[in-house]
């Protein structure tokens, strides 16, 4: 999935987690369709930008009823709950 691959990238040295790099491949994910993308990317969101984590976490929902996980519905509705709405 292109979550895990995102989790790999690295900045120049090769030892520091290359922030920008990640959300860019996650934002390419979920703009391709990855429900779980969007997820994550709302998770990321939750407490410094709510208005963006609730963008993506709409984005979830919607993506998910293409192919209905109702366990990950049971995650989004949790995180919906933590941000407070």
């Amino acid at each position: 999935m292109p979550h895990n691959l995102a989790a790999l990238f690295y900045s120049p040295d090769g030892i520091a987690p290359d922030q920008g790099l990640w959300i860019t491949t996650m934002t390419q994910a979920s703009i391709a369709g990855s429900a779980r993308a969007s997820f994550i990317l709302a998770e990321h969101y939750h407490k410094t930008d709510p208005i963006q984590a609730a963008e993506f976490l709409e984005k979830a929902k919607e993506q998910n009823y293409e192919k209905f996980d109702h366990r990950f519905y049971q995650e989004i509705v949790a995180l919906r709950e933590r941000m407070g709405g």
